[in-house]
C-alpha cells in the first residue's frame, strides 16, 4: 500500500508505503495445493490429479492420431500379509518403496499415481498401436518389483497383478479407460496373480510374468 504525501501547493513531497512479505503465505498455499492433488503417504499424484492427467492424455490422442494412451492398473498381491506379519508401519514403508520404484521406471512425461490402498495406476502416452507395445510398458513396471524390498530390517518380496487398457480414441471417457484396466487387473488376480492381462479390446494375455 502506497500513500502519496502532498505539500501546500499540492505537489507531491514524498510517498509512504508498506511492504508485506507474502513469501511464507505463498509457500503455505503451494503446500496446500500440492496436498490436494497428491497422496500424503507416497507423494504420488492422487485420483484427482490422475483423472486430470488422463483427460489431457486422451485429448492429445484426439489431436494426434499417431499417439495413443496406455493405462496400467497395478495391485500388489498379498499386501495384507505384509501388514499382518510386520505391522501397518511396514506396509506403509512398502508402499513408499513401491512408489519410488514405479516412478523410476517411467519417463518424466508419464504419470504414476496411487489410486488407493495398494493400488497404483500408470499412464503412458506414446505409440501403442500394437498390443505388444502396451504389454512392454506393463512389464517395465512389473520388473521393478522383482528385487526384494528391505522393510523394518526384513527382506520382503512381493508380486503384482496388472491390467492394461490402451486407447487411441480421444472421445473415450477417463473413467471408462480406468474401469477397463481395473477389470483386466481383476482377471489377472483370478487367473493366479503375478500376471499381466490386457483389456478385451487388446486381447487376453494368459501367460504369467516371467520371474
Amino acid at each position: 500500500m502506497v500513500t502519496l504525501v502532498r505539500g501546500p501547493d499540492l505537489l507531491p513531497l514524498y510517498a509512504m508505503g508498506m511492504l508485506e512479505d507474502i513469501s511464507a503465505r505463498k509457500l503455505v498455499e503451494d503446500e496446500l495445493l500440492h496436498r490436494a492433488v497428491h497422496d500424503v503417504l507416497t507423494g504420488l499424484p492422487n485420483r484427482q490429479l490422475l483423472l486430470n492427467r488422463l483427460t489431457m492424455a486422451l485429448a492429445r490422442t484426439a489431436r494426434e492420431p499417431d499417439v495413443g494412451a496406455t493405462l496400467i492398473f497395478l495391485d500388489l498381491d498379498d499386501f495384507k500379509d505384509v501388514n499382518d506379519t510386520f505391522g501397518h508401519g511396514a506396509g506403509d514403508e512398502l508402499l513408499i518403496q513401491v512408489a519410488e520404484r514405479l516412478s523410476a521406471a517411467v519417463r518424466p512425461t508419464d504419470t504414476v499415481a496411487r489410486y488407493g490402498g495398494d493400488e497404483f495406476v500408470a499412464i503412458f502416452v506414446g505409440d501403442v498401436s500394437k498390443p505388444g507395445d502396451a504389454r512392454l510398458f506393463a512389464e517395465r513396471l512389473a520388473e521393478q518389483l522383482k528385487e526384494p524390498f528391505t522393510i523394518a530390517g526384513h527382506r520382503v518380496t512381493t508380486t503384482a497383478s496388472l491390467g492394461v487398457a490402451s486407447c487411441a480414441d480421444g472421445n473415450a471417457r477417463p473413467e471408462d479407460v480406468i474401469r477397463e484396466a481395473d477389470a483386466a487387473m481383476y482377471r489377472a488376480k483370478l487367473a493366479g496373480r503375478d500376471r499381466i492381462e490386457l483389456s478385451g479390446s487388446l486381447g487376453p494375455s494368459p501367460e504369467p510374468l516371467a520371474r
